[in-house]
């Protein structure tokens, strides 16, 4: 679900941070537009930001456009993720957060030129 340009044309692909899909769960949440950033004239909840409600914790997938106020999302509520592709925020507060195992290191990408 997305309700803005895709991030692939901004530069930041969704879900960039995931190791595999083995054991991913996504599902759309409601993102808060008090979690939002300015960017320009719009107001966004990046990809890799930490998403809480309550107990649950997750990973935004993709960027959403909450300059009107709360959106519906995508979130990773369970998966292997690449630690270091990670937020600093999102990386602490998903430590120890159930469902996610954080991969320490993405490995290096060899480009055949």
């Amino acid at each position: 679900m997305s309700f803005i340009q895709s991030g692939a044309a901004r530069g930041c692909e969704a879900g960039a941070f995931l190791e595999s899909e083995v054991g991913l769960v996504r599902k759309t949440r409601l993102i808060k537009a008090e979690k939002g950033t300015a960017c320009g004239a719009r107001k966004l909840v990046p990809a890799g930001s930490l998403y809480e409600d309550g107990d649950e914790k997750g990973i935004v997938y993709e960027d959403v456009d909450v300059t009107s106020g709360d959106m519906p999302g995508s979130v990773v509520l369970a998966g292997r993720v690449y630690k270091d592709r990670l937020p600093q925020e999102t990386q602490t507060g998903l430590e120890g957060a159930a469902g996610f195992t954080l991969v320490e290191a993405s490995p290096a990408t060899e480009r055949p030129y």
